[in-house]
């Protein structure tokens, strides 16, 4: 993969995504508000050159930078967020735990978000195994005029894979503790095919909401159309043959999906029975450049009814090169329903240390030659 030789360190690049960003779908006015969240997440690592390698291998991005960004659209509107691993003191497990500890009393203290649901389970994603990949991650999102809302992702596998306890008992004793009794049964029939389907983020929102959500993602190798179908059909807004077709939109085919896993999302607030559900499809695997992802996602947004006109010139725009010279800013494109509709987010890697080359062929469910376009 061809380096990054543009100069700077961690928090020029992410300064000049956001204004990439910020321009693109009309968040001049928070500008500054977000520029200056993205750089107190990065923590240690912001003032980082580029032209080092990364110090801690993070799972947020495949070039291993610390730090990502999604744009949600839906007909009515665009909302912005960052995903950000704080850097620690050194680049071990144990100083990243500190780090993300630390950073989540700092939002705490500076956007006033509660922590009472977090504490009451935190303890059981805290290890010293080496193993683990990550620790604690923050996402931050901006939407319209409303405060920023802070999410906290914690890592069921943070034991390492064969860690006591697993993964499954981790997650089934967190929902418990935090009351949401119903959750387990669904998921232990989502996890239906063992190893297949991967426990991999456990996600709250730091908000005294009513509809402050608990969030359970699932990585899905080698499942296809029908499996996913499978797995979501007892969500909440569950449309059948949605997220088939939207795999489909996405990828250029029907499965299985081997090139990158599909993953779930499972959402649950208090007082609903049953989850809502987000499909988020890993574009970056199925589609030959970021040319043919972009293309793709309009023309879904299109038949949604989503305007795609600021999607159009912002993604060029942060991209900062052609969009048909690589594959990977456009990392995931996720579908969920809400009020407003059909809501489509991607996510938006901003390829701190290299860009990854286009593929050989238009999707892995073409034959060669094929243009997806």
């Amino acid at each position: 993969m061809p380096e990054m030789t543009e100069p700077g360190t961690l928090a020029e690049q992410a300064t000049r995504k956001v204004d990439a960003l910020v321009a693109g779908f009309g968040f001049e006015a928070r500008r500054d508000e977000i520029r200056d969240c993205v750089v107190d997440l990065l923590g240690d690592h912001g003032a980082r050159p580029r032209s080092e390698p990364p110090a801690w291998p993070s799972d947020i991005c495949d070039d291993h930078g610390p730090f990502e960004f999604s744009v949600a659209l839906n007909r009515k509107h665009a909302a912005l967020r960052v995903l950000v691993e704080t850097g620690g003191a050194t680049p071990s497990l144990a100083d990243l735990q500190a780090a993300g500890e630390a950073m989540t009393d700092q939002l705490a203290a500076r956007l006033g978000v509660p922590l009472d649901r977090l504490r009451t389970i935190e303890s059981l994603f805290r290890s010293d195994a080496p193993t683990a990949q990550l620790a604690r991650w923050h996402a931050v999102g901006f939407e319209g005029a409303a405060p920023p809302a802070v999410k906290v992702y914690l890592n069921p596998q943070v034991g390492g894979p064969s860690g006591v306890p697993s993964a499954a008992q981790r997650v089934a004793q967190a929902l418990l503790c935090l009351g949401i009794d119903e959750a387990w049964p669904l998921l232990r029939d989502v996890l239906a095919r063992d190893e297949a389907d991967e426990l991999k983020y456990f996600g709250l929102d730091l908000s005294a909401d009513r509809h402050a959500r608990v969030k359970v993602y699932v990585r899905h190798h080698g499942i296809d159309g029908r499996g996913i179908e499978q797995a979501l059909k007892n969500c909440r807004g569950y449309v059948a043959g949605e997220a088939s077709d939207f795999c489909r939109r996405m990828t250029g085919g029907d499965g299985p999906y081997d090139a990158k896993p599909i993953i779930t999302c499972f959402s649950w607030v208090q007082g609903e029975a049953r989850p809502s559900a987000t499909l988020h499809v890993p574009i970056r695997g199925y589609a030959r450049d970021d040319q043919v992802a972009s293309d793709r996602i309009c023309a879904y947004l299109r038949s949604v009814g989503i305007a795609t006109a600021a999607y159009e010139s912002a993604i060029p725009a942060f991209a900062a090169r052609p969009l048909c010279a690589g594959v990977g800013i456009q990392s995931y494109a996720s579908l969920k329903h809400t009020a407003d509709g059909s809501n489509v987010t991607v996510y938006l890697v901003p390829e701190t240390y290299c860009v990854r080359p286009p593929l050989a062929i238009a999707s892995p469910f073409e034959p060669a030659g094929v243009d997806a376009r």
